[in-house]
Formats: C-alpha cells, sequence, structure tokens
C-alpha cells in the first residue's frame, strides 16, 4: 500500500484499493472509514486544493451531507481524505420500487440542493475555484467559457460522425446529427450561471433506507464542482432514474418563482448589490436581476436568496415586485442529455470499449422514443 495512506492513518489501519491504478482507497480505522486519494501530479494536486475549499465553502450551507475534504502532506505526497458518507448509489431498479411518499422526499431533497448551491453568490463561489473576481467582466467571461458543456466541442462534434457513426444503426446517426446541429446552436446565457456539482449522477449519491424507504442522505465527487449553465448541473439526472429530471425540474421552478408579499414592494426599490458594489435598481443591468447574481433589499416571502425585477415587460418600469428566476429550457437539457451520452459512446470507441455500446445506444433510444 503507498507509503502516504500509511503516514496518515498509521499501520493498523485495514486499507482497501478502490480503483485498479491504487489512487483512490478506503481505509477504517477506530475513528470510523475514509475514503483517500492519492494526488497524481501538480494539476491534481490543484484540483484537490479546489475540491477542498468547496468543501469547506458548503459546509453548512447545504442540509444534505457532503465530504469533508482535506488535504495531508507526507513524505512521500499529498492525500485528500474525507469520511465516507454511507449508502448506496441510486439506480433506476431502486427508483421504480420506491413508494410515492419516499419519491417524493427524495425529489424535494434534490431541489433543496440545487436551490442552495445554485444561491451562493458567484463572487463566493469564485474564491472557492481560484477564479479572479472582477464582477460584470468574470461573469461574461465565464459565460464563454463554460456557458456551455466543454466536453461536447467543436472539434469532438467534426470527427464524432466518421469514429462513431460506423457503430450506429441509421436512427441513431441521425439522432447524432441532430444533436450536433442542436447543440452548435444554443446560446450561451448569462442568466444561466450558476454554481453547481456538476456531475450529480446516481453513482455520486449516498442513499440509505429509513422507516419510509430510501432517502437520500449526501452527494460527493466534488471534482466538477464550478460555475456552468444551469442546465448543464441538472440533466444528468436523467441518467440516475428515468423520469427523474423531469420531476426535479417542475419541483425546481415552483420553488423558484415564487413572489415576495405585497407589503414588501415598496421598500424594495432602493437597490441592489452586485459585483461588491450598490445600484439603483432601475440603474441595474438586465442581466444582473437574476437572484444568482443580486441581493436586492426585499423581505421576501422566501428564506432563500432571491433577487427582485420590476413586473413589465422590458423589467424595468411600474407594476411591483417580482421574484425572479429563469425559466428552465426543456430543450435544452434535452440536447444536453443526448450529447452527453453521444460523448460517452465516442470514448467507448476511441478506447475500443465496443461491449458497452449496446447499452449507452439503448439509453439513447428509448430517449428519444419517449419524445
Amino acid at each position: 500500500m503507498p507509503a502516504a495512506v500509511r503516514a496518515v492513518f498509521g499501520p493498523e489501519a485495514e486499507i482497501e484499493p478502490l480503483d485498479d491504478r491504487n489512487y483512490v482507497f478506503s481505509v477504517a480505522n477506530a475513528d470510523g472509514r475514509f475514503v483517500v486519494r492519492l494526488a497524481r501530479n501538480e494539476e491534481h494536486l490543484a484540483t484537490l486544493r479546489r475540491e477542498e475549499a468547496v468543501a469547506a465553502g458548503l459546509r453548512g450551507r447545504v442540509d444534505l451531507l457532503v465530504p469533508d475534504t482535506r488535504l495531508e502532506q507526507t513524505p512521500s505526497g499529498h492525500v485528500a481524505v474525507h469520511r465516507l458518507i454511507d449508502g448506496g448509489p441510486l439506480t433506476d431498479e431502486l427508483w421504480a420500487e420506491m413508494t410515492e411518499e419516499a419519491r417524493a422526499r427524495l425529489v424535494a431533497d434534490l431541489v433543496r440542493l440545487y436551490h442552495q448551491t445554485h444561491a451562493i453568490p458567484l463572487e463566493e463561489a469564485c474564491g472557492w475555484l481560484r477564479i479572479e473576481w472582477r464582477g460584470q467582466e468574470t461573469l461574461l467571461a465565464l459565460t464563454e467559457s463554460t456557458g456551455k458543456p466543454c466536453w461536447f466541442s467543436p472539434e469532438l462534434c467534426q470527427e464524432m460522425p466518421g469514429r462513431l457513426g460506423p457503430h450506429l444503426d441509421e436512427g441513431l446517426r441521425r439522432v447524432m446529427l441532430d444533436a450536433i446541429e442542436r447543440f452548435a446552436v444554443l446560446p450561451r446565457r448569462l442568466e444561466y450561471m450558476v454554481f453547481g456539482h456538476g456531475d450529480l449522477h446516481g453513482y455520486n449519491m449516498a442513499i440509505a433506507r429509513d422507516e419510509v424507504g430510501p432517502r437520500l442522505r449526501g452527494v460527493f465527487d466534488l471534482g466538477c464542482t464550478g460555475i456552468m449553465d444551469v442546465h448543464e448541473d441538472l440533466f444528468r439526472l436523467e441518467l440516475a432514474a428515468r423520469g427523474l429530471l423531469a420531476e426535479v425540474v417542475g419541483e425546481y421552478e415552483a420553488l423558484t418563482s415564487l413572489t415576495p408579499s405585497p407589503a414588501a414592494a415598496g421598500e424594495g426599490e432602493t437597490g441592489v448589490q452586485y459585483g461588491g458594489a450598490r445600484l439603483p435598481l432601475a440603474a441595474a443591468p438586465s442581466h444582473c436581476l437574476c437572484h444568482r447574481h443580486v441581493e436586492v433589499s426585499l423581505p421576501l416571502s422566501h428564506s432563500g436568496r432571491v433577487a427582485a425585477k420590476r413586473d413589465t415587460a422590458d423589467g424595468r418600469g411600474g407594476g411591483g415586485v417580482r421574484a425572479c428566476y429563469p425559466r428552465l429550457d426543456r430543450e435544452r437539457l434535452d440536447v444536453y442529455y443526448r450529447a452527453f451520452l453521444l460523448y460517452l459512446m465516442d470514448e467507448k470507441v476511441r478506447a475500443d470499449e465496443l461491449a458497452d455500446l449496446p447499452h449507452l445506444a439503448g439509453m439513447l433510444r428509448a430517449h428519444t422514443d419517449s419524445r
């Protein structure tokens, strides 16, 4: 076993590798069970440092358990350590056996997690991620760089038809070309930018059982956390269990479209906090009148951080004040899900792991047939 792990936990600890390359270990001692990851190189070490900062920032900000990641330096190198969050993955089979009550609770827990993470001010999230914050300049730069998933790059889309296409039937080849075309024309939108987990599928969830049934205890694997399109943070739920994404999206929008009480409207005209500066409401850029970027001095009838916007066609004159969350784009979620399955399939072709293609192709076909 690597000396770095023994250096942290001592000779009596029980150590078991969790991957084929001996980079991730399960460790048990008198204090409990832990997950330990070795820093493979400087780039990976930087990722682990960001993950440590994100984990510290999220603790106390979300209701679910998240890893209590800490970095330890040993003579043999750096290791990241966090206490194991007990529970198994969320799968289609588990979702199918859950009662209506247990499903509703799971959806509510996921919606609350998304709401809590998406409401984190981007300036604060940039600090965790070691991104220099310069207000609107940073927001615009992030929208340009991460406003659409980077893994479905123009280069990949150009090469994919020739590489993956021969392994698909005629129907799925049409789906592939359609997804490439639809993805290319999706605009990057600043108001969609949030801090998010970035990889929340069923195998990054810890599900345990109680008297009601399976319950979400926590989420882990914070290595993909970042500032991204809200749709990118959501669509992987469809990988966890068929139909889960639609339920979460519906409840997410219901939660994030609550309005302030009428008695509050008068005071809310005073202004907003944006990028460290206070602006009159009428002078605030229209794109920043979104809960994710500003705080409005309104005693809203909702406990979360929600911005306000004048209730008119142009968002600036007359009428009361309402809570403002952009509605989610179902087509965008649909395109991202198909693009991701195609991306995974292309990876399998490049790795010559063709045995996995039928399963992914079946998921893509089931999704398109249901639309």
